[in-house]
């Protein structure tokens, strides 16, 4: 998960140490990986990473089905809600 992001800020910030991560992060400076899943367990990862995709889905859902639908999702998820289905760097290669 990206430290920008609001959501993973704000479970950081009410949990022990983990402003120092953020700090340590905004300095580029090396995180302890135990430290990391201390402040910032795999199940709350998990749950912001499901209601993710979830909401890509949902979006994706509106004009399309099938597989359309799944490289649709995997647009969104890899290039973000603003990636044009259409251009070239979003095509699929077979």
């Amino acid at each position: 998960m990206r430290s920008d992001r609001t959501d993973v800020q704000a479970i950081l910030n009410q949990t022990p140490g983990g402003q120092e991560i953020l700090s340590k992060i905004a300095n580029k400076e090396t995180v302890a990986k135990e430290a990391l899943l201390a402040a910032f367990p795999l199940d709350q990862q998990r749950q912001i990473w499901e209601s993710d995709i979830k909401n890509i889905v949902e979006q994706a859902e509106q004009n399309l089905s099938g597989t359309p639908l799944l490289e649709r999702v995997g647009q969104i998820f890899f290039g973000g809600k603003a990636t044009d289905r259409h251009s070239p760097s979003t095509r699929r290669i077979d």
